[in-house]
């Protein structure tokens, strides 16, 4: 990260063995650092990723007590990022309301929104709000985008698949925990591609931000957040039902799909998770 300032605190997957070779490591030798306990009526998979949270190096650890130098995972707060959040809340002082999380599956094929196995949907509960942030795990890597809200219907920030969201969005702000994606914390454009639909590429023959929607509902599948042209989060392939979907955080390795259309790569992920939140 730039100029070597910035501090984090790093998830430790709870079964590393079963990591592919694939996915980047950002483990860290943890030997003698304390574990926090997760609150009595968290729920059993925040549990199990709460108790694996620790701080990256004794250095860090000093700078905390002098009130700066750590960047909190989305799910912690305090001055070492070892708070747990209640269960339910996420972000910067916890303020953040989840209203979805799926365990994303290798294969989909989903052609309404009752087809997503959405392990909490909370979206007919939800009130007003101004603010919605998505967050994708893959393995120990992970992404938080937060931006404005571009819809008031909170049971249209899920998969898109009855509906089309191809507008820009405003103040965004990106918190990485991945190698391949830098934090972005001042606020920023970007543009959603949400949809159901098989798409083309745009005038510059890239598949990336400026994607063009064909007339083909429940045809591919398209959940990409880009900020700045550049795609942050991108979630593909769900509505097809005929290859692995296509999973990744920052731009894809391939200079021709940025926004890993075609990638086809979710099984080489063990924790795959997307959630959303509202404030």
């Amino acid at each position: 990260m730039a100029g070597g300032l910035r501090r984090m605190v790093r998830l430790v997957a709870a079964a590393t063995s079963a990591l592919p070779i694939a996915a980047c490591s950002l483990l860290t030798d943890l030997t003698g650092y304390s574990s926090p306990a997760a609150p009595a009526d968290a729920d059993p998979i925040e549990a199990a990723t709460l108790a694996d949270v620790r701080v990256a190096d004794a250095s860090d650890a000093g700078d905390a007590a002098d009130g700066g130098g750590f960047e909190c995972r989305p799910l912690f707060t305090g001055p070492t990022c070892t708070t747990p959040c209640p269960p339910r809340k996420a972000g910067v002082d916890c303020a953040f309301d989840r209203v979805f999380r799926l365990e994303i599956p290798t294969e989909a094929s989903w052609k309404s929104s009752d087809d997503v196995p959405y392990s909490e949907n909370a979206s007919a509960s939800v009130g007003t709000f101004e603010r919605v942030a998505y967050r994708l795990v893959l393995d120990e890597e992970e992404v938080w985008v937060e931006l404005d809200a571009f819809t008031e219907d909170a049971s249209r920030l899920g998969v898109p698949i009855d509906w089309v969201f191809e507008e820009p969005i405003r103040n965004v702000i990106v918190r990485s925990f991945a190698a391949n994606q830098p934090d972005v914390l001042a606020p920023v454009t970007g543009n959603l591609e949400f949809w159901s639909h098989c798409y083309g590429t745009g005038d510059d023959g890239l598949y990336d931000h400026a994607d063009v929607l064909r007339d083909q509902p429940g045809c591919y599948g398209s959940m990409q957040i880009h900020v700045e042209e550049k795609p942050v989060l991108c979630f593909n392939r769900w509505s097809s039902g005929e290859a692995a979907l296509d999973l990744g955080i920052g731009p894809s390795p391939t200079p021709e799909r940025p926004d890993w259309t075609f990638a086809e790569n979710s099984a080489t992920f063990v924790t795959r998770t997307l959630e959303v939140y509202v404030r």
